[in-house]
């Protein structure tokens, strides 16, 4: 990793964490020629991400940013729009633990978003859920 300082090719690990929650791993990195530390945090790219299987025969990667957009929607205006990300982030975890076990789809994608959601918002959840159908009135 390069260092965001001097810009040195060389860095050391001197602490490391993989979160609990999300797909993710934080690292403490020193840097060997001015010795500064700084902080990183490693996800998965949009390219390893699985695909995701549409009705019309059609794939693309799974995309967080497109989930928290979904999630906006839905929440509360007086609820920060980095609430969404941190969310969809969360219900992307669920999603990747789910992609082996069964197909993706946009309805197995909107049924754990929304698993997630309740345990935030009912009220969030009850939108989501309308909005994608999950819900019968």
């Amino acid at each position: 990793m390069i260092c965001i300082y001097c810009q040195h090719t060389k860095t050391s690990v001197v602490n490391s964490r993989g979160s609990k929650k999300l797909a993710s791993v934080w690292r403490r990195r020193e840097c060997q020629q001015c010795h500064r530390v700084f902080t990183s945090r490693e996800e998965p790219v949009p390219e390893q991400m699985p695909l995701v299987s549409y009705p019309d025969s059609s794939t693309s990667p799974l995309d967080s940013l497109r989930l928290a957009m979904s999630i906006i929607t839905v929440l509360d205006s007086s609820i920060a729009p980095s609430h969404a990300y941190e969310l969809a982030k969360t219900a992307t975890q669920h999603i990747l633990s789910i992609s082996n076990e069964q197909k993706l789809t946009p309805k197995a994608i909107a049924v754990e978003t929304h698993a997630v959601l309740i345990r935030y918002s009912k009220r969030a959840a009850l939108q989501y859920g309308a909005k994608y159908n999950l819900i019968k009135f």
